[in-house]
């Protein structure tokens, strides 16, 4: 039991492996520890870089964890200003059959303020990578695992499954583009687009001019922004090129591709480049692009969501805001789709309002959406980040994981979360 605002300290000792030699050390500060909250109303996680000292808010109870390189330690409940035994046991979970590596060795993390039978899946930490420097632009998932990013001093990572770099190379643009067989498309520091495989050897490359780089893939063609033209590109030939301007996100529809620019409008081509149809937003474009399921998600200026029929143009629904739209929409496995603006808003496929959240409000960037319906969400006030169920509700909070700049989701249900110290880390 511990009283409201009272301070509450924890530590965490790991076991490093190395070959056959096996030694322990303290990870409480580690970049690759976790700490997390089940109810940060009641019991607020550390600060960044604080370790596990935790403090009391509320009256009431929360379960606390931490966890590194794959391994969780036992949850401990944890009741403030009420009696540990009043408070309800932690959840019981499979515990991990066997934790990925960081690329600098295992770790298994243990509790050694208190014991406990229970062990939990949730909010592991796989694997830390440091870049050295931060993303510059969107993290892209490939089908295998992988995630590629370029960084802010003109770096393209691209990093496998278990957290290792694969390779990198200088880049330019403001991030990648994964075609659905894992080739990985780039702008390179001077005129050339180049196709790269999974080890960072060209498959092809072509002479296309300079710009934010590509912007999307598909079996076809890698569409890209080149020279305030929108381009599509294959085997080292640009198949087409039309005016379009300053387009920064794109998103594959059936038979070509939607692209919108920053304070502008979304406009549809076909595989050949002729234009399919063009929608305004009022206030502009702002936020990302997702293209689902015959659908096409914006957000805008004016602070509303649209989804408009991806191959007529037309409107399906309009659903608004409170300010102009940052983060998403995004869409998650359940078919909710989520934004941030003034709040964390959640809708229905029919545009009908579902969640609105007003204490996650995320910055900008700052939410994902994994393959089982969570949605991790990484709000602006207090550089906390939050896992939400279907239902909104909250299922942990950590304050460990630095002032985060990008994330996205990859498909086994691996959160990406790069921050500002050029760290990148992978959470499930």
């Amino acid at each position: 039991m511990a009283g409201s605002g009272a301070a509450i300290d924890f530590n965490a000792q790991g076991v490093l492996t190395k070959g056959t030699q096996t030694q322990y050390e303290d990870i409480t500060n580690s970049p690759s520890t976790l700490w997390t909250s089940s109810n940060p109303s009641v019991l607020q996680p550390p600060q960044t870089g604080n370790g596990g000292v935790y403090t009391g808010l509320l009256t009431g109870c929360a379960c606390i964890k931490v966890s590194s390189g794959g391994i969780n330690g036992p949850p401990i409940g944890i009741g403030v200003a009420t009696p540990v035994s009043a408070c309800p046991a932690c959840p019981t979970l499979t515990p991990t059959a066997t934790a990925t590596a960081t690329p600098k060795g295992s770790v298994a993390a243990s509790e050694s303020s208190a014991s406990s039978e229970n062990t939990s899946s949730t909010s592991t930490i796989l694997w830390t990578f440091d870049a050295n420097a931060p993303a510059a632009g969107p993290i892209v998932a490939g089908p295998d695992g992988s995630v590629s990013f370029i960084t802010t001093n003109a770096m393209l990572h691209s990093i496998d499954a278990t957290g290792h770099q694969r390779f990198d190379r200088p880049a330019g643009g403001i991030a990648p583009a994964i075609g659905p067989d894992g080739t990985i498309f780039v702008q390179g520091t001077t005129s050339w687009l180049y196709a790269l495989d999974t080890s960072g050897r060209p498959k092809w490359k072509a002479d296309v001019g300079t710009g934010n780089g590509p912007l999307a893939a598909d079996t076809n063609a890698v569409y890209a922004n080149e020279n305030g033209n929108l381009i599509a590109a294959s085997g080292g030939q640009t198949l087409w090129s039309v005016p379009i301007g300053n387009p920064s996100r794109g998103a594959i529809i059936p038979g070509g591709v939607v692209v919108a620019s920053n304070g502008g409008s979304l406009v549809a081509f076909s595989s050949n480049g002729s234009t399919l149809w063009s929608f305004a937003p009022a206030g502009g474009f702002s936020g990302d692009l997702t293209a689902t399921n015959g659908a096409v998600y914006a957000g805008s200026g004016s602070g509303s969501v649209y989804a408009i029929n991806a191959g007529t143009g037309a409107l399906l629904w309009q659903t608004a805001g409170g300010a102009p739209v940052t983060s998403g929409p995004i869409v998650s496995s359940t078919g909710t789709i989520f934004f941030g603006s003034d709040a964390l808003y959640g809708v229905d496929s029919d545009g009908e309002t579902q969640v609105t959240l007003k204490s996650l409000a995320p910055l900008a960037d700052g939410i994902a959406a994994l393959s089982n319906g969570t949605i991790f969400d990484a709000t602006e006030v207090d550089a906390s980040a939050s896992m939400l169920d279907l239902d909104g509700n909250i299922e942990w909070t950590t304050r460990d994981l630095g002032k985060l700049v990008r994330m996205a989701a990859g498909q086994s249900g691996v959160v990406y979360a790069a921050s500002a110290d050029g760290r990148v880390r992978a959470l499930k």
